[in-house]
């Protein structure tokens, strides 16, 4: 039995939605489906520095679910855990096939798919079981950093064992949230179950009730700063460009070596400071230390430019 028995079971509790008030359904909460899939591409993206760049992760489904049914689902998955909420009496129940802990194991040790896929029915390794354990670490990150513009939600990092006596809210037949993530990787594929107690939801179900980039946008502030140090560390050149006199080929071909080319500016005149092209400030020209050097005075104001090339065209 696989994650795809999980998700059989829990679309028997999507019959028994409840639609009427405080119900539980991804149609009520628009916007967790935005955060679940901003997880799977921040799992994917603390994947690409240590597994081979093919591995992908995707959500695959998000439902609802009587939690008992999804207990009694898990523990047929190859490794399962549990995080406890640190502001709620609640926990986060995950569980993963064998076909994904073997697929990560290959991607992270540099397998290129050529071998068969091993899928032998047995007890997982300990060195699978750590993968799995370092799965389970990096898609808690990855869901606490999606919830973090929408929800303060975090759990302990410490994993206890999926068992008997956790009841969520003390009740087993509360409603709790399942997101099916899967990875691909070498045309294999296995699957990851994260489900949220509706305890740990409703709290924030107002903010998860907005539409998606409409009413709380998610933003990556970690790959808003990554991109503008690197757009604000690009190497550029300027150019202090002087006013440039007007010769006539006549004029050219009567220069001569150690002859004086009058320039049509003052040395109080401003100097144009440009980048490709593009010019951006006035500047003062100056001295210092033996060299020549350029003061920015003002900015280049662009519609006065144009407007000024055109009177003087």
């Amino acid at each position: 039995m696989n994650l795809e028995d999980v998700a059989n079971s829990a679309r028997l509790g999507l019959r028994e939605r409840l639609l009427a008030g405080g119900g539980l359904s991804i149609e009520r909460l628009p916007l967790l489906r935005t955060v679940f899939e901003d997880m799977a591409s921040r799992l994917e993206e603390a994947f690409r520095g240590v597994c081979d760049p093919s591995a992908k992760f995707l959500v695959a489904e998000i439902a609802a679910g009587r939690t008992n049914d999804i207990l009694q689902s898990l523990e047929c998955c190859a490794s399962t855990a549990a995080f406890v909420g640190l502001e709620q009496e609640s926990k986060l129940l995950t569980g993963i096939d064998r076909k994904f802990v073997f697929a990560l194991l290959e991607a992270l040790f540099g397998a290129d798919g050529s071998e068969a896929p091993f899928e032998d029915d047995r007890e997982l390794s300990k060195v699978e079981i750590r993968v799995a354990r370092f799965a389970f670490g990096r898609s808690i990150e990855a869901l606490e950093a999606s919830f973090a513009s929408v929800a303060n939600i975090s759990f302990d990092t410490t994993r206890t064992p999926i068992g008997a006596d956790i009841a969520v809210d003390g009740r087993k037949n509360a409603w709790t949230m399942m997101c099916r993530c899967r990875l691909s990787a070498f045309g294999r594929e296995g699957e990851m179950v994260l489900a949220i107690p509706q305890t740990v939801l409703d709290p924030f179900r107002e903010a998860l009730s907005r539409e998606p980039f409409v009413g709380a946008p998610l933003l990556d502030s970690d790959w808003a700063k990554r991109m503008e140090n690197r757009v604000t560390q690009t190497e550029v050149s300027v150019h202090a460009v002087m006013e440039k006199p007007r010769l006539t080929l006549a004029d050219i071909a009567r220069l001569e070596v150690g002859q004086i080319v009058e320039l049509p500016i003052s040395p109080t005149s401003l100097i144009k400071l440009e980048c490709e092209g593009q010019a951006l400030f006035w500047c003062e020209l100056g001295q210092k230390d033996g060299v020549y050097t350029i003061r920015i005075e003002d900015l280049v104001d662009q519609d006065q430019e144009f407007i000024d090339d055109v009177l003087g065209g």
